[in-house]
């Protein structure tokens, strides 16, 4: 920790040196921008790939890596599952920077942006100033994150021009829902997690810069351009894609896919529940029925807080909740004694085929869900029977 927090120091002195220098009478000329694309990793945090800009002065041996987002640590998730997760600039060495991902085995790209000598000093200027006296902001992962304060930050020392998207991917013309499908293309793990927490919010289309991922931002920007007032235009990269590490793409799939997994034990949980049913051998079927309640309570509480609680973006109206949620637990607690139990159990099976019926037309709703739901509706129905038989057996005749 005292390593890193030295190492960030003097980053920052070095930096300031090189403020210094441009003040002076001789100003350095030799100066080159580019954008770093980092592959995707396999993590939650690191499946969308990762950008920085990097800022080189050889003359004055200068090469730093300014890069946005959270903190590493713990506490920095945890406030942005809360939505009150601050994400800074910060700023490292080009070679610790790209000596890490080595580490990982990831992919780096690098794309020399084509901004003129004035733009660069600025660009500079203005992230020298964003480390210095930090600005700190709410990170979420729609809308503010690593590609898009790259995107602010260039956009913001950009003299009379603006930035052009001549011929923008296609993902980014759709919903929010949408564009994270897009993706999380070879994550379909990632995505269910994703669009499992994602609200009402995902069927809104934003803006263009909201949905530039670290691989969209790289796909548009090689087709936009920078266009001043007059109209001239130039492109915003310039020269061939530098491969500064050899790595994982990023592409790697999974056969063990969310609808595999949900399939199989669909299957496995319906033909214990018959078995059950048949031989009246009620004790497996209990097991599981205890691992569902369990599981499905332990889901319904992560996504009323999401919903109802977190300020995340983009968690709100999430219809999911109807589904999983703690009520079916509290009910099982407090009411499983009771006559008119089974009452319950039949109702929610009965919500449930509502659910799964309409997942084809609700835009929230998708196939690996109504997997769960099944399998949680066969639960419901082998419990029905269950209490429906035992109840016989004990009734006078």
């Amino acid at each position: 920790m005292i390593t890193r927090t030295l190492q960030k120091l003097s980053v920052v002195l070095a930096s300031l040196l090189f403020n210094m220098v441009c003040h002076a009478a001789k100003l350095p000329t030799d100066l080159h921008t580019q954008l770093l694309y980092v592959a995707p990793g396999y993590s939650v945090y690191t499946a969308h790939g990762h950008c920085a800009l990097r800022m080189q002065c050889p003359s004055l041996h200068l090469d730093y890596c300014f890069t946005y987002g959270l903190d590493d640590n713990s506490q920095s998730y945890l406030k942005f599952l809360s939505g009150k997760g601050l994400g800074n600039y910060s700023v490292v060495y080009t070679k610790d920077y790209l000596d890490d991902y080595k580490k990982h085995n990831r992919k780096v790209l690098a794309y020399n942006l084509n901004l003129n000598l004035s733009e660069q000093r600025n660009l500079w200027a203005f992230l020298d100033n964003e480390i210095s006296t930090p600005s700190y902001r709410r990170y979420d992962y729609l809308r503010s994150n690593c590609s898009s304060m790259c995107v602010y930050a260039v956009e913001s020392i950009l003299e009379n021009e603006h930035i052009e998207y001549s011929n923008p991917p296609t993902a980014l013309n759709g919903t929010y829902r949408e564009y994270i499908r897009h993706i999380s293309i070879h994550k379909p793990w990632i995505f269910f997690i994703w669009t499992t927490v994602l609200g009402a919010d995902g069927e809104e289309k934003g803006t263009l810069e909201d949905k530039l991922s670290p691989s969209l931002l790289v796909q548009a920007w090689r087709d936009a351009s920078f266009v001043d007032t007059t109209g001239a235009f130039r492109p915003v990269f310039i020269g061939p894609s530098q491969l500064l590490v050899p790595g994982d793409d990023g592409s790697r799939e999974t056969f063990l896919t969310p609808c595999l997994v949900f399939s199989v034990l669909l299957l496995l949980i319906l033909t214990l529940c018959i078995v059950s049913i048949k031989t009246c051998h009620y004790g497996l079927a209990k097991a599981v029925e205890g691992v569902i309640l369990v599981s499905q309570t332990v889901a319904g509480l992560f996504l009323c807080y999401m919903t109802f609680i977190s300020q995340l973006p983009g968690t709100s109206g999430n219809l999911y909740v109807l589904a999983y949620n703690p009520l079916p637990a509290v009910i099982w607690l407090l009411f499983r004694r009771k006559k008119w139990y089974g009452r319950c159990i039949f109702l929610y099976a009965a919500f449930l085929i509502i659910l799964i019926t309409a997942t084809p037309f609700v835009p929230q709703f998708d196939f690996e869900h109504a997997l769960l739901e099944s399998s949680m509706l066969i639960v419901c129905v082998e419990a029905y029977l269950r209490l429906r038989n035992k109840r016989k057996l004990i009734s006078p005749k």
